[in-house]
């Protein structure tokens, strides 16, 4: 998902025959998000082609994420976002988002160098939430913020 910046959803066709056999969907998808991590934040759909269940859900979820990837947020909402966040491997200055399709952010900071892969990836997952990406790739840049002498 991430490494093609696209929205995605996890269709699982055939759900009637797992129902046939007492398969719960809360036990399933816990499966699925345990042993499938980088799906982790995709929303999943549990759907019958066979019986035509659900199959509008899928395209309905595909419209709404297409939508979310789209939206554009203020900056002043992303900085209050930001001030919330507590943040120790440098200081945090400022949010802007430059792209969306997908959401493209770059947060000004002290020290880019002091971000380790998984702080990015705790960010992402914070603004994520937040701004109700979910299913969504967010693509975060840090810039050095320049000292005026």
């Amino acid at each position: 998902m991430q490494r093609n910046l696209k929205p995605f959803i996890l269709a699982i066709n055939k759900w009637d025959l797992a129902e046939k056999e007492d398969i719960k969907k809360s036990g399933y998808e816990k499966v699925i998000r345990e042993n499938v991590r980088f799906m982790y934040n995709a929303p999943i759909v549990f759907m019958s082609a066979l019986k035509k269940s659900n199959l509008m859900e899928v395209i309905d979820k595909a419209y709404e994420l297409a939508e979310k990837s789209r939206k554009n947020f203020s900056t002043s909402d992303l900085n209050s976002l930001l001030k919330s966040i507590e943040f120790n491997p440098t200081r945090l200055y400022s949010v802007r988002q430059i792209k969306n399709s997908p959401p493209e952010l770059e947060i000004i900071v002290k020290s880019p160098e002091a971000i380790i892969d998984s702080e990015k990836r705790h960010l992402i997952n914070i603004f994520r939430k937040k701004l109700n990406l979910e299913g969504i790739p967010v693509i975060i840049k840090f810039r050095k913020k320049a000292f005026k002498p």
